[in-house]
Parts: structure tokens; sequence; C-alpha cells
């Protein structure tokens, strides 16, 4: 009677201290993954924020450089402006082209027959009215892919002209490059649409996003857009 006793009272013990240990145990563990996911989160979103402060102030300073030199040069750039943008600017090529379609380029490769209404970023910073930064295209004289800055030279409200700062998209794949929010991990930038303007690796440019990753559908890439990090 008394063995028994003991017995039970001992398997009694134990099942409560096995169930307290337990519960404890799963506590801290809630408890420190809790913690652990939220300083994660803090630290990617932290750095992220930079690596997104830094590409910002490239890209404001490209714009800052086509829109002040558009909103002063005269046709057929007499001063010289927009060769002086590609050099303090840092852009490739620059181009300043005209309604009548005079031009002047710092490209020592680009054709006389060279028609700048005809190209990408003069048709869309004319459609836009503003600064824009176009959809990649093709150089016209080495067919290499470019993404422009392009503003509307504008006399009296109606415009005249544009100038583009043109940068091949080999030089945004190196500005995002250099973007890594963790050791193992990289940044590439998409458009509206999915498509990949900039990645590491260059084999995955001008290639739908769901190329890179499946899990990245259209679905998911437009809610990106209103993400707050």
């Amino acid at each position: 009677m008394i063995t028994s006793l003991r017995t039970r009272i001992l398997l009694i013990t134990t099942a409560a201290v096995t169930t307290a240990l337990v519960l404890t145990g799963a506590a801290t563990y809630t408890i420190v993954r809790s913690a652990t996911l939220q300083t994660i989160e803090e630290n990617l979103a932290a750095i992220a924020s930079g690596n997104t402060l830094a590409i910002e102030k490239w890209v404001a300073a490209k714009a800052t450089a086509v829109t002040a030199t558009a909103a002063v040069v005269e046709p057929g750039d007499p001063k010289g402006l927009v060769l002086h943008m590609n050099q303090s600017g840092g852009f490739p090529v620059t181009t300043g082209g005209w309604q009548d379609k005079s031009w002047v380029s710092s490209s020592s490769t680009t054709p006389p027959t060279y028609d700048p209404t005809a190209r990408p970023w003069y048709k869309t910073a004319l459609q836009a009215g503003k600064l824009v930064v176009t959809k990649p295209y093709g150089d016209a004289s080495t067919g290499e892919p470019f993404v422009s800055f392009a503003a509307p030279i504008l006399g009296g409200g109606v415009a005249q002209g544009a100038v583009s700062g043109a940068v091949p998209l080999k030089g945004v794949q190196e500005v995002v490059a250099a973007v890594h929010p963790t050791p193992n991990s990289l940044g590439f930038v998409i458009d509206k649409d999915g498509l990949v303007l900039a990645h590491p690796d260059a084999k995955r440019m001008l290639k739908p996003v769901a190329k890179v990753s499946a899990a990245l559908t259209p679905a998911v890439v437009s809610s990106l857009q209103s993400a707050s990090h």
C-alpha cells in the first residue's frame, strides 16, 4: 500500500515537473523567437532603408542635373551645357534635341542622320511634360541598352525640345550590385510591370521578375509598391 502510494506520488510529481518544464520551454521559445524575428525585421528594415536612400540620392542627383540643364539650355547649346552635363553629371552620354531635329551630343559615334525627335527619351519627355526615366532602349550608335533621365525644354510653356542624360543598364547594375541587405542576400530593381532593370547577375536583366523567383507573381509585385518596407 505504501509502495503504491509512493509510486503514485512520484508519478504525479514527475508529470507535474515535466509539464512545467514543457510549458516553460515553450513560453521561452515563443518569447525568444518573437524577439529574434522582431530584431531581424528591424535590422532588415534599417538596412533596406539605408540602401534605398543611397539609390534615391543617386537618382536625385541625375534628375537634378538634367532638369537644371533643360531649364537654361538654348537652341544649339552655344554654351555647351549639354556637354558640361556629361562631365559633371556622370552621364556616359548626354544629348540635347530640338523640334527642328537639330541636336548636340557628347557621343562621338552618333550618326549624322540622327533624329532626336524619333528617340524614345525625346518622345517620352515631351509627352510627360516633365522629367522622366525611360524604359530601356537601344543606343542609336552601339545598340547597348540604356535608360535615360530626360526632361523637356520649355519656352513660354511650349515644348521646344528635350535634354537626355543616358546611363547604360550595366551602370545601374553596378549601383545595385553594391546593395547587400545581409551577407547572403542581394538587391535588384524591377519596374511596375515586373521587368528586371538591374540585377547583379547580368543574365537576369531585362527578363520578367518571375524568372528570378516564381514567388514574385504580378500580384506580389503590385503589393510591393505599397509595402512599408
